[in-house]
C-alpha cells in the first residue's frame, strides 16, 4: 500500500510539471498573438476554442508521458531504494525485476540481484561456519569431559585409566589441529600473493619428506606405494606447500582400503608441475564432490575417521595463492584421484 501511494504521488507530481510546462508555452503563444499581433497559423479569434482543445490534448499527453516516465524510471528507482533498505536490514532474499526496456535500469537491477545473491551466500556460509565450528568443538570437548569424569573413579585399573587418558589426549589433539587450521585459514584469507614469501626449492624432495613423515600411517595399513617423482625445482612458499602434500597424502592414506595401493606422481612441464595422487577405497559420492573443498564439509558423515573438514579448504587456498589449481579428477569404482597444477615460477 505504501509503495502504491508513492507511485501515485510521483505520477501526479510529474504530470503537474509537464502540464504546467505545456500551459506556460500555450500562454506565451497567446500573449505573442494578442499583444504583438503575430501572424501565427491557427491562432485567430475565430478558433480560440481550438486552444482549449489543445490544452486538453496537452493534459492527456502529460498524463501519458508521466505514466511512461514513472513506470520506466521512477518505479525501478523506488524498488531499488526499497531493496537497498531491505539489504541493510539483513534481508538478502530481496530481488529486483530485470525486464526494464531501459538498459541502464536493467543493468542496475541485474547488478543489485548479483550483489544480493552473493550476500545471501556469504550469510549462509557464515551461519554454517558457526554451526560447524560449534559442532566440531563440542564433540571432542564432550569426550574430554566424559573421560575426565570417569578418571575420578578410584576403582579404575591401570589399563582402563591409560585407555581413558589416550582418548583425552586424542581429543585434545583434534582441538589443537582444528584451531591451527582455523587460524591458518584466517591468515591466508587476508594474504595477497605479493605478500607470500617464496624461495626456490626441490619440490620432489619435499614430497618425499612428506611421505616419510606419514610413514607410520601408511605402514599401519600395509599400503603399497607407487611413487614417480620428476626432479624439479619450483618457486613457492615451502612451509605452505608442505601442508598441501601432507594433507593430500594424509587424506589418501586415511581413506585407502588396507593393503591397497597408493599412486603418487609428480610431472614436470615447460612452465608448471602436476602432482597426482590416487588412492583405492570408498569413492566420494557425486553429490559430495561439489562440496569437498568447502570448510568443515566431511564426506564421512559418521565421523568414523578423524578429521574436521578443513584440510582441503586449506589446500585449495594455498594452491590459489601460488596461482595453481586443484581438482578432483575422478572418484568411482573404489578409486579417487586428485590433481594439483602449480606454475614453476610465480
Amino acid at each position: 500500500m505504501h509503495k502504491k501511494l508513492n507511485y501515485i504521488k510521483y505520477f501526479l507530481f510529474v504530470t503537474l510539471i509537464l502540464f504546467f510546462s505545456t500551459f506556460v508555452i500555450i500562454i506565451s503563444v497567446l500573449i505573442l498573438h494578442s499583444h504583438f499581433k503575430m501572424n501565427l497559423p491557427g491562432l485567430d479569434n475565430r478558433n480560440t476554442i481550438s486552444l482549449v482543445g489543445f490544452m486538453l490534448l496537452s493534459l492527456l499527453v502529460s498524463v501519458a508521458l508521466s505514466f511512461i516516465l514513472v513506470q520506466q524510471v521512477l518505479k525501478p528507482l523506488l524498488l531499488f531504494i526499497s531493496g537497498t533498505k531491505s539489504i541493510s536490514e539483513g534481508n538478502f532474499e530481496v530481488r529486483l525485476p530485470t525486464h526494464s526496456s531501459v538498459d541502464e535500469i536493467k543493468n542496475l537491477s541485474t547488478n543489485f540481484n548479483n550483489m544480493a545473491e552473493q550476500l545471501e551466500r556469504i550469510a549462509t556460509l557464515r551461519n554454517d561456519f558457526i554451526a560447524n565450528v560449534s559442532h566440531e568443538f563440542k564433540t571432542p570437548l564432550s569426550v574430554i569431559e566424559g573421560y575426565a569424569a570417569l578418571l575420578q573413579s578410584k576403582e579404575l585399573s591401570p589399563t582402563t585409566r591409560d585407555r581413558y587418558l589416550d582418548q583425552i589426549i586424542e581429543s585434545t589433539h583434534q582441538l589443537s589441529s582444528m584451531t591451527s587450521h582455523l587460524l591458518e585459514l584466517s591468515k591466508l584469507e587476508n594474504l595477497e600473493e605479493s605478500e607470500l614469501e617464496q624461495t626456490k626449492f626441490e619440490v620432489d624432495e619435499q614430497i618425499r619428506t612428506a611421505i616419510l613423515w606419514l610413514a607410520p600411517k601408511w605402514q599401519t595399513k600395509n599400503l603399497v606405494l607407487n611413487i614417480e617423482l620428476d626432479a624439479v625445482k619450483i618457486t613457492g612458499n615451502q612451509p605452505l606447500l608442505m601442508d598441501v602434500w601432507i594433507n593430500l597424502i594424509g587424506n589418501a592414506v586415511k581413506f585407502s582400503n588396507p593393503e591397497s595401493s597408493l599412486e603418487i606422481i609428480l610431472q614436470e612441464f615447460n612452465t608448471s608441475i602436476e602432482f597426482t595422487i590416487t588412492n583405492h577405497g570408498e569413492p566420494i559420492s557425486k553429490s559430495d564432490q561439489l562440496y569437498i573443498f568447502d570448510q568443515f564439509f566431511q564426506s564421512d558423515t559418521s565421523h568414523a575417521k578423524n578429521g574436521n573438514g578443513l584440510g582441503l579448504s586449506l589446500v585449495r587456498k594455498i594452491i590459489q595463492l601460488h596461482n595453481g589449481t586443484i581438482r578432483l579428477l575422478n572418484s568411482d569404482q573404489n578409486e579417487t584421484t586428485f590433481k594439483v597444477k602449480i606454475p614453476k615460477h610465480n
